[in-house]
């Protein structure tokens, strides 16, 4: 992940680069990783456990956004 951005402490946006040449599923593969990965059980990253719901990906100089949604049960993703 490149950037997450926050409101009141609450992970809104997370955004991942790839340079030129690369793919967008590439990115996209990576950003949901790092959305399954998101340490939700640490308050200094997020402070009620929530996982980001909006996902960016930029390759080259195009960007993508995403309304992310996921389905957990207890702590599978």
């Amino acid at each position: 992940t490149d950037v997450v951005y926050y409101w009141d402490r609450v992970p809104v946006l997370l955004v991942e680069s790839k340079k030129e040449g690369k793919s967008e599923q590439d990115a996209q593969e990576q950003a949901l990783s790092y959305v399954r990965n998101f340490p939700v059980s640490e308050e200094r990253y997020s402070k009620d456990g929530r996982r980001p719901r909006f996902i960016a990906t930029t390759v080259g100089k195009d960007m993508n956004f995403y309304i992310h949604s996921y389905e957990l049960k207890k702590q599978d993703f």
